[in-house]
């Protein structure tokens, strides 16, 4: 099974539209979608007048198989993802410190475009040839990635591991960080790579992504083959 896999939109339809034509010349099996589709900032975007919501959502619904909550569509919504419920319930403090959204206006959404947002998982596990697969904008506990935290070190990926081990995942696949390429972790700490290709070992891994909205040259997506093990992150054509 080859997946092609895109996170972090930021309502960059010129972005969103390169890419898709680019992953159709890959031969993809699944196209997945990690979240944040939606959440446009003047403070720390660039494309405002390519920006189109509406848009995006209508050409993932029209293109991808998996498509996930991240925490800006969540914020679009005014709905609390399931990490800050539970600890409103709990009536205690937010953990670490939550995105403040500052200069994030919520785009003006059609009713379809509403009921997708409403309808998208917080992670979405897939089985194929006998190994399990996480696809989640973030990491466990903060799935939809709330919290302006990146972890790095042993014990603050640790939950996240543990998560997979509960679900019998050898593989979670994430996005959130908009990272100049893409990243790797064994559990004990984070491996920076640049954009190009990577055989992975069949071991548990997480496998970080990285945008696509145009932030420089950050922009990109990844090809992964679950037959090879072969990982292919692709910068999008300028």
């Amino acid at each position: 099974m080859k997946y092609a896999v895109i996170s972090d939109i930021h309502e960059d339809i010129i972005s969103l539209r390169k890419v898709i034509n680019q992953i159709n010349k890959t031969n993809a099996d699944k196209l997945v979608c990690l979240g944040d589709i939606t959440g446009f900032s003047d403070l720390h975007h660039s494309h405002k007048n390519t920006k189109d919501a509406d848009a995006c959502i209508d050409l993932l619904k029209k293109n991808f198989d998996i498509i996930i909550a991240g925490n800006h569509d969540l914020n679009t919504l005014d709905k609390l993802p399931l990490y800050l419920k539970r600890h409103k319930k709990a009536n205690s403090f937010l953990p670490k410190q939550t995105w403040a959204y500052e200069g994030e206006v919520h785009a003006s959404l059609s009713n379809e475009s509403i009921k997708l947002l409403n309808q998208l998982p917080e992670y979405v596990i897939e089985t194929v040839d006998n190994i399990n697969i996480l696809f989640s904008h973030f990491l466990f506990p903060d799935i939809t990635g709330s919290t302006m935290i990146i972890p790095e070190i042993k014990k603050e990926l640790k939950p996240h591991f543990n998560f997979m081990e509960r679900n019998n995942c050898l593989l979670s696949i994430v996005g959130h960080t908009h990272i100049d390429g893409f990243a790797l972790s064994n559990g004990r700490n984070v491996l920076f790579k640049e954009f190009g290709f990577k055989q992975l070992s069949e071991k548990q891994q997480i496998i970080f992504g990285p945008a696509v909205m145009k932030d420089g040259e950050k922009s990109g997506f990844m090809i992964f083959d679950t037959d090879t093990f072969e990982l292919s992150t692709i910068k999008t054509d300028t």
